[in-house]
């Protein structure tokens, strides 16, 4: 199970989190998920639910904090 910390901004385009998570969702196989490590307060949650969703993810919260750990999987 692949996990992708957003816990900061990078200053490339190639290297943000944000595109790193792309990839990783078109990676992601049927039964298979990927955990979040996500700073609230430098990427939001639910715009990166809504990220997910559009793309036909399940998004869901596991624990809330400094720092939220969520989940993504391929809906069948």
């Amino acid at each position: 199970m692949p996990v992708l910390e957003m816990l900061k901004r990078s200053k490339g385009c190639t290297e943000s989190p944000v595109a790193r998570l792309v990839l990783e969702l078109k990676a992601l196989k049927e039964g298979e998920e990927l955990i979040l490590k996500v700073d609230p307060s430098v990427y939001p949650v639910e715009a990166l639910r809504i990220l997910a969703e559009k793309r036909g993810f399940r998004f869901e919260v596991i624990k809330k904090g400094q720092i939220y750990t969520c989940a993504i999987s391929r809906v069948p």
